[in-house]
């Protein structure tokens, strides 16, 4: 009965959670969501950094969208909000840059057809040691509800 009453209580709670998300995205409109998310580690390819600028531009528009590394060196950047064209489609050549520390690691990748899109980066150079801790349950479950409404928007386009 105590484990019945907790699961139903959590997955009250997650619905809700994942309803408070949605209805924000709805009205705003933008872009078409697609989802780039990664970690960020340091010169040694092993330590997550977190504290570092994450820039994803669309090389075919210019426009780029902005992010911060936190849990465990992790990112998550929607391109519905590049910035200042929205626009985005697979195939396209997108730049990620992390930059943190008097570090930096630049990358090009073609936009895939399917979201989300998983990009690690390893910083180069000689800046100070980067934080970090495994990641945590913040950026799983973070990742998750991405794909959750991700699949839910695309379900609900195909209808």
């Amino acid at each position: 009965m105590n484990r019945t009453f907790t699961i139903l209580a959590t997955s009250i709670v997650l619905v809700a959670a994942l309803i408070g998300l949605l209805l924000p995205v709805q009205a705003e409109g933008g872009g078409t969501p697609f989802v780039i998310y990664g970690q960020v580690f340091d010169t040694d390819g092993r330590t997550p950094v977190d504290g570092v600028t994450v820039t994803v531009t669309n090389l075919a528009t210019g426009s780029s969208v902005r992010e911060v590394t936190a849990n465990g060196g992790w990112y998550l950047v929607d391109l519905a909000h590049l910035e200042p064209s929205e626009a985005h489609a697979a195939g396209d050549s997108i730049e990620i840059t992390a930059t943190g520390g008097g570090k930096t690691k630049t990358t090009v990748v073609t936009r895939a057809e399917e979201s989300p899109q998983l990009v690690r980066l390893t910083l180069e150079g000689e800046g100070r040691s980067g934080e970090g801790a495994v990641p945590g349950f913040g950026a799983i479950l973070a990742v998750l509800v991405v794909v959750i409404v991700s699949s839910i928007r695309r379900f609900r386009r195909e209808k």
